[in-house]
């Protein structure tokens, strides 16, 4: 998807920059795309190991690499609006990965009182 969308956001980035040559543009186009490529393996790895493990310092690991994509995310925004949709989702990733975090946390904490009891 980002590939097809190529072919007309890096000429629209190119016009509003114009002291740049468009090829510049475009190896900065690939540069990002390899490092969008590695991130989503991270990303979605650490998903699967959070999901698979349920622990919660997997979901603080995962949080923080979603976090990274968020922040990222925001400075690459104004470039077309499917990258707003993503943006949402990974808040929403975020936030539910906190989420999972505190609640396991707060599970083996109960635990542990019981057992001390």
């Amino acid at each position: 998807m980002l590939y097809i969308g190529s072919k007309h956001a890096v000429p629209e980035v190119a016009a509003v920059y114009p002291a740049l040559p468009l090829s510049t543009f475009w190896v900065l186009f690939w540069m990002l795309l390899a490092f969008e490529m590695s991130y989503l393996k991270l990303y979605f790895g650490m998903g699967f190991v959070a999901l698979f493990k349920h622990k919660p310092r997997v979901y603080n690991w995962f949080s923080n690499v979603a976090l990274l994509g968020i922040v990222v995310q925001v400075l690459f925004s104004y470039m077309n609006k499917a990258n707003l949709i993503v943006f949402s989702f990974r808040l929403v990733s975020y936030v539910y990965s906190r989420f999972m975090r505190g609640l396991l946390q707060e599970i083996s904490l109960w635990q542990r009182s019981t057992l001390d009891v």
